[in-house]
């Protein structure tokens, strides 16, 4: 934790103390961008193109079902203490939720603007990547995969 102590040299010394202070949360804000950028292209879960099968949108969530080869990044053990590893697998008509985060979506239009572009994407091939999954199994059978982070991206069928 940074802290700063104002030495009381007038207006210069508070200006240079204020300028320090944004300086350094700033340093910090972009350390924190770049950590989760560089960690989120190997981090997650990712598909493969896959067949989007329908699209269900409302005001707090995007309901995509879908079916496609994938990588989870998935812990060894439970226990493990973050050693984790690279899984492939195939979705079989599995629900990805994504819930709307105000960050990422802060009007109403953005939002609307998003739920068009991904109701696009219905009946048609596209990939689906996070750095943030939530996973919900049923036995060994992946049912869900939830996230407020999602970024998909329509392919061309072949």
């Amino acid at each position: 934790m940074l802290c700063f102590q104002t030495i009381n040299i007038g207006p210069l010394g508070d200006f240079l103390a204020r300028t320090m202070k944004s300086t350094s949360l700033l340093f910090a804000a972009l350390l924190l961008l770049v950590t989760a950028t560089s960690s989120s292209a190997k981090m997650g879960f990712q598909t493969e193109p896959c067949e989007v099968h329908s699209v269900i949108t409302s005001d707090l969530k995007a309901v995509f079902i879908v079916s496609g080869r994938c990588e989870m990044l998935l812990s060894k053990t439970p226990d493990s203490g973050g050693n984790a590893q690279v899984v492939s697998s195939f979705l079989h008509a599995v629900v990805i939720i994504l819930h709307r985060a105000l960050e990422q979506y802060p009007t109403d239009e953005s939002w609307k603007k998003a739920c068009e572009e991904f109701k696009a994407l219905s009946g048609k091939r596209a990939t689906f990547t996070t750095a943030f999954p939530r996973y919900i199994w049923e036995g060994s059978e992946l049912e869900q995969i939830s996230t407020f982070q999602l970024f998909t991206k329509q392919v061309s069928s072949q």
